[in-house]
Order: structure tokens, then sequence, then C-alpha cells
């Protein structure tokens, strides 16, 4: 079996190269488009990280997520890939975990996809982690002949959750106010984001809050 990883990213210099770093030795390829809402300024370095960390980049402009993720499936399908994980910028694996999930994959030819269980968030820096209210499992692996219906999420009744010791740290609402405040404008629930969440909640901090999502 033969396995890619595919990122699609938009302005995430600040925190690619810790994405990149635990999937190194790996066939990763990196998807950048100008975004898919809200204006576009301009490109950083996130490009040349990835280059640097010996990603493939690809350079095309999407007007949806779906269409974006679809284009890695479809391009990895073709040049030969059988399952594709769908990593983004800000999810970190320790190194050797996605060989570890490669492992157990190659034992369960039949799946479709495959979803990792424990899941670390984290708020503001590394620090600082948040207590969900609701046990997730993610979707991070695929047959490369599927394709999105949603943002990340294709349906199969062929599922099954990748063994415990293989962690997602996520650092979604990491980062400083520039960072939170690109992702709010951009990424693809920005039309469902509570307009004063940046003022009334990431701006004040203290231990006790909860409801912490936008």
């Amino acid at each position: 079996m033969k396995f890619a990883i595919a990122i699609i990213a938009y302005r995430e210099e600040s925190i690619i190269k810790g994405c990149l770093d635990g999937l190194q030795g790996l066939n990763v390829f990196v998807s950048i488009s100008k975004p898919w809402s809200g204006k576009h300024i301009n490109f950083d370095k996130t490009k040349e990280y990835a280059i640097e960390k010996h990603a493939t980049v690809f350079l095309n402009d999407f007007t949806s997520e779906k269409d974006q993720r679809n284009f890695m499936m479809e391009k990895l399908q073709q040049s030969g890939y059988d399952y594709v994980f769908t990593i983004d910028a800000d999810e970190y694996y320790l190194k050797d975990d996605i060989q570890k999930a490669i492992n157990f994959i190659e034992k369960h030819p039949d799946i479709e996809r495959f979803n990792v269980g424990p899941t670390v968030y984290f708020w503001k820096n590394a620090e600082w982690e948040i207590i969900p209210k609701f046990n997730n499992v993610i979707p991070v692996c695929y047959k490369s002949n599927m394709r999105f219906d949603g943002y990340r999420n294709i349906e199969t009744i062929k599922k099954m959750t990748l063994p415990d010791d293989i962690v997602l740290y996520h650092f979604s609402f990491a980062g400083k106010d520039y960072r939170i405040l690109n992702k709010l404008e951009h990424f693809s629930h920005s039309h469902e984001m509570d307009s004063n969440w940046f003022e009334r909640t990431w701006k004040i901090l203290s231990p006790e809050m909860e409801d912490l999502h936008p």
C-alpha cells in the first residue's frame, strides 16, 4: 500500500513547521490557495517552510474547502496512492505516530475511513489545554478514491478508530492574535462565528472560563 499526507493551508507560517516535523520521511503534499472567504492580502512563507521540510507544494485557487480537499484526493489517487491522511497545518502528531497508524491500516484493507480518537486541544499556547465537553473522533485517513461531501467528512459504514496510543495534538486556537484573526476571517466555518468572540473570549482569559469555542 502507498500512503500520502494531504495538508491544505493559507498563511500558516507560524505553525506549519511543527506539523511537518512529525511527518518527516513520509510523502507529504501541501495545497496552498487564496482564502475561501474573506479578503486575500498576500501569501506568507508557508510555501517556503513546506519545501524546507521536504513537502511537495501545489499552488491553486479554490472557492471551498471541499473542492480543495477533493483536488488533493484526485491528484494523489492519480499518483498511485491507496490511502490519504487528511491533516491540517495546526494538527500535530508525534514522530512515528503516523507510521504506527500506517502499520495498523495495512492490517485492515477493507476499511475506507480511519478516525483518530484521543485529541489534545490547546488554547493560546502549548501550556494551556482545553477540555472538551464532548467525546469527539476526527477523520484522519481515507481511501484515495473517496471524495469529500462536506468540510472534512466522507460518510461510510466501513470506518474504524485508530489505536488510542496515536494522539492528535490540535493547535486550532493557539498562537498570537494575528493568527487567530486570520483564522476567524478565512476558515470554512467563518460564517458561523460569533462576531464578538475575539474581544469577549479570546482576549480575556482565565482558567475557570467555559464555552470557549467561537
